[in-house]
């Protein structure tokens, strides 16, 4: 069984988890305009990109989780995008016929990192995490949350 792991939002990372495979790619990205402002650019999930890197994994023993959205109504803008991001993600998790569920980040992260509290400490576990499960060979991460998610789904068999 191989897990695929979604950290979403368009600073994510996708982690692959399985007994013989280990790999995390970035959430693939491209900037567009914005639908609101002629004077603002908006950064959004690079759908063929994305499709590219789960298509490897269709018509196998494969088990997608990803993170729930960011939602804060405080913060609209960031909920608008975690939004974005999550439909993206769905279309084309959907269109290539892979099964997935959710986890709450507040799940994994107690049940890998327990006792551990604050988003930057959290930040550095999952870094140090993927940087052992990656044998050092890392560059250009600031987490492994979607490894992390992939982990959690494997060990727990979700």
């Amino acid at each position: 069984m191989v897990y695929i792991g979604v950290d979403n939002g368009v600073s994510g990372t996708i982690g692959i988890y399985g007994d013989s495979v280990i790999e995390v790619y970035k959430v693939p990205v491209r900037k567009g305009c914005s639908d609101y402002s002629a004077n603002h650019s908006i950064t959004r999930v690079d759908v063929d990109s994305l499709r590219g890197i789960m298509c490897r994994y269709t018509g196998g023993d494969v088990k997608v989780i990803l993170e729930y959205p960011y939602f804060n109504m405080k913060n609209i803008r960031t909920t608008f995008v975690a939004g974005r991001c999550l439909e993206a993600e769905l279309i084309v998790l959907e269109g290539l016929g892979l099964e997935y569920s959710f986890v709450s980040a507040r799940v994994w992260q107690s049940d890998l990192f327990p006792g551990i509290r604050g988003r930057l400490e959290l930040k550095r576990r999952s870094l140090m995490f993927g940087i052992d499960k990656l044998g050092g060979k890392v560059s250009g991460f600031s987490d492994f949350d979607g490894l992390c998610i992939a982990y959690w789904g494997f060990k727990n068999r979700v």
